[in-house]
């Protein structure tokens, strides 16, 4: 199956996806504004981290929403070139749920609409997808975005368990 007969609609420049990255970046700024603040009032870089879990819990997020920004870009720039639609699709509903994990709501609900709105629901046998992924090389992307993904999971929730 080609990439035209699972794309909808390429002509908006698939704004869902860019407001999915916007949202990650927002919170980029939102956890460094929440660390000045911290830093301001401890003193020194290292009581902010020392001081409050909440610092380190949200660089965790600050870096999970940059790994998220860059696999949207990533999956924006492939489907600008009518590439890897399966890869994509299934990239971005990996990418939605580890962002679920992390509960960050607004990039969840920008990355189903951007699924809802850019591709069919059609369904493809287990078989078709993997041998699309195969041939595209792009399988190994996705066992390592869920490894990443997983690991910040784990220590995000690591930390958040001992200092809760």
């Amino acid at each position: 199956m080609k990439k035209q007969e699972l794309l909808i609609n390429a002509t908006d420049g698939f704004k869902y996806l860019r407001y999915a990255k916007y949202s990650c970046i927002i919170i980029v700024i939102a956890v460094l504004a929440v660390f000045f603040y911290q830093e301001a009032a401890a003193g020194s870089m290292e009581k902010a981290f020392t001081s409050s879990p909440v610092v380190t819990l949200g660089f965790i997020l600050a870096a999970v929403n940059l790994y998220v920004y860059y696999g949207l870009n990533d999956i924006q720039q492939d489907l600008i070139n009518q590439q890897n639609a399966v890869y994509c699709k299934r990239r971005l509903i990996g990418l939605a749920v580890f962002e679920g994990i992390f509960l960050n709501a607004v990039t969840i609900g920008l990355s189903f609409a951007a699924i809802k709105r850019n591709f069919n629901p059609v369904q493809l046998s287990k078989e078709k997808v993997r041998n699309q992924l195969i041939d595209s090389g792009k399988k190994n992307r996705l066992i390592l975005d869920g490894i990443i993904l997983g690991l910040f999971a784990i220590l995000y929730y690591t930390i958040f368990a001992v200092t809760v």
